[in-house]
């Protein structure tokens, strides 16, 4: 049994590793295509992550289409979107592997004499020139995907901007000192994509966290109603208490499951790779 579960364990390291080896022919051969078809893919990921895992959407007969992003009510369940997916895994392949391959090549041309005033530069240069047009390029292609007019692409823009920028910053900004002082320059497009990734895998494990936790909260609340119900409608010093005690805990019930109802709506709001903020720099 051991050695079948070991002979197992090899044979996938050499797969994995036949993969990884192939991979890197191709990126040394040709590295903007390699870039374009990984991009690509790992946005299309990106965006199923986001879809199922962080904002709930199902596979479903019963589930509610819904164009692009928003808010929608917490008791509809949205359907999966594939048209958005494959835009996603356009955008990646067509347009944020060619610029970010382009400019990591750039950037990587900056040189000064001390290594943290070269560092500094260039994360510097990232986060306040590329951050904000890539952030812009990428609402501005959503917004045409979806075929919105000029005016309501630029309050698309404009909206989504500030939340989705600072998101940015926040991820990329420590990514970028990462990548910038050990990663080779050939991967750092890819380690941009990881962490957006790993990003959305992390919403997604909190967002059904989340959805645990609202059930325990719904059924509190439901139990507490019953309770405050089913006391006796006898007006005396006794069941005055337990009334009053009865609604306390109605009123305590209500409060937790608003907060963890708000917790979702800011997981949601956070939402990265194929919906807002960290995906717009996958």
């Amino acid at each position: 049994m051991n050695a079948t579960i070991s002979n197992a364990t090899v044979a996938t390291r050499r797969s994995i590793s036949r993969v990884w080896q192939s991979y890197l022919t191709q990126l040394a051969a040709r590295p903007l295509r390699t870039k374009m078809v990984t991009s690509g893919t790992m946005f299309f990921i990106g965006d199923a992550i986001a879809q199922f895992g962080i904002e709930g959407r199902r596979v479903s007969s019963d589930a509610v289409p819904q164009e692009g992003y928003g808010p929608v009510d917490d008791d509809i369940v949205l359907a999966y979107n594939p048209i958005r997916a494959v835009r996603q895994a356009v955008y990646g392949a067509l347009v944020l592997a060619p610029l970010g391959h382009n400019w990591l090549v750039r950037l990587d041309k900056v040189k000064f004499a001390n290594k943290w005033g070269t560092l500094g530069a260039k994360v510097g240069l990232d986060q306040l020139v590329w951050g904000p047009f890539i952030v812009t390029a990428f609402w501005t292609w959503t917004g045409m995907m979806e075929g919105k007019s000029t005016q309501q692409v630029a309050d698309l823009v404009h909206f989504a901007f500030p939340g989705a920028y600072s998101k940015c910053v926040a991820v990329f900004g420590p990514t970028q000192i990462v990548n910038f002082l050990w990663v080779p320059l050939h991967h750092r497009l890819m380690v941009h994509q990881t962490v957006g990734l790993g990003w959305n895998i992390f919403l997604s494990y909190m967002t059904n966290k989340n959805n645990t936790l609202l059930a325990i909260a719904e059924t509190k609340l439901a139990e507490a109603q019953v309770a405050e119900a089913a006391v006796e409608p006898i007006h005396d010093k006794a069941h005055d208490d337990e009334r009053a005690l009865a609604h306390a805990m109605v009123e305590d019930a209500a409060k937790v499951l608003a907060a963890v109802k708000e917790e979702r709506q800011r997981l949601r709001h956070l939402d990265g790779g194929g919906a807002t903020a960290v995906g717009t720099r996958m």
